[in-house]
């Protein structure tokens, strides 16, 4: 279920995930002053998040754009953990969807 999103400075999202198998945060922001936005995802275990995912967009990919995936991301990702699968591999099937579409360059799963 999603619990809650909402903006984050510098036009950015922030959303709290909670299914039957895990419960995460995923935040699109900017890596710095200069850089465009990515993605991170933190998967909540007793109150404390604990970084586990980080998919960065290709270059080519517009910052409008990058905030529209933040959404395809939760909901992919919401849905897979409703369907029984981990946060390992509900971040593997979301990333899996994006590189076939050219959006992402890179994505780093520690889940």
């Amino acid at each position: 279920m999603i619990l809650h999103e909402a903006s984050a400075p510098f036009g950015g999202k922030v959303t709290d995930i909670v299914t039957q198998e895990f419960k995460c945060v995923v935040t699109t922001a900017k890596e710095g002053i200069f850089k465009g936005l990515s993605t991170m995802v933190a998967e909540v275990q007793g109150g404390q998040g604990r970084p586990c995912a980080k998919i960065i967009y290709a270059a080519s990919t517009r910052k409008k754009d990058r905030l529209q995936f933040h959404t395809a991301i939760v909901v992919g990702i919401d849905e897979a953990g409703d369907n029984g699968l981990s946060l390992r591999e509900a971040i593997d099937s979301v990333v899996t969807e994006l590189k076939s579409r050219g959006a992402v360059s890179e994505a780093i799963n520690l889940a």
